[in-house]
């Protein structure tokens, strides 16, 4: 598959829990993020013709302003791995720039802003 990303993805060392926020349920954990787009690797296959409203929950234990990430995603790719889990390559379609800043401060905690 040819790489489509327009900006490199970093990988996080903690679990990012992501909640469908159209009925609270955990879709899985990002496995990679970027301000553009996300790698979610879940139990359940998202359908690549629709659009997911998430919260991506943030680590209690870490400084942030608030506890949850909320973005408008679109999978654009779908591998189903050998262990029943799929690998869900997600574009970031809407967020706004507080959120946008936050996963800044994911990618590069050096930058994380205090409050």
């Amino acid at each position: 598959m040819k790489e489509r990303r327009q900006e490199k993805r970093s990988q996080i060392t903690y679990s990012l829990e992501v909640v469908n926020k159209l009925d609270n349920s955990i879709l899985g954990t990002i496995t990679d993020i970027s301000t553009l787009g996300l790698l979610i690797k879940s139990a359940y296959q998202l359908h690549l013709d629709e659009y997911y409203t998430i919260m991506i929950k943030l680590p209690q234990n870490i400084d942030y302003q608030k506890s949850y990430i909320d973005i408008y995603i679109q999978p654009k790719w779908i591998k189903k791995e050998k262990n029943s889990f799929y690998k869900i390559g997600c574009q970031i379609i809407k967020i706004n720039n507080d959120d946008r800043k936050l996963i800044e401060s994911i990618i590069n905690p050096l930058h994380r802003e205090k409050k």
